[in-house]
């Protein structure tokens, strides 16, 4: 996306013709509007996050996506007690624009 005017937001100066790219997912990790972006709470509200697009870009695998999750969590939780991370830090791939963990080790208990 190419800048029509100049503008600032915070302190980056944007100027006019400027080519500008936009991370859609960095909207959910900014700490103003996510209090502690990198711990998991699938409780957050509000959880105004734009992970699966906006508008006429919505994903139109979103309710797909999330019934898969919420049938992988409801089968974890009813097999085993405890669930835990199995590792002190999370390695992330080195993709601009497209974020995730390169693995999610779990610790799974009875």
């Amino acid at each position: 996306v190419g800048a029509g005017d100049s503008f600032a937001v915070d302190a980056a100066e944007i100027r006019a013709g400027q080519t500008l790219w936009l991370a859609i997912g960095a909207t959910g990790r900014d700490p103003r509007q996510f209090p502690e972006p990198d711990r998991f709470d699938i409780g957050r509200s509000p959880n105004r996050h734009l992970q699966f697009g906006i508008g006429p870009h919505f994903c139109i695998g979103a309710a797909l996506a999330r019934a898969e999750i919420q049938l992988a969590l409801a089968g974890l939780l009813a097999r085993f007690r405890r669930i835990e991370l199995a590792t002190d830090s999370i390695h992330w791939h080195e993709i601009a624009v497209f974020r995730g963990p390169t693995a999610v080790p779990l610790a799974l208990s009875r």
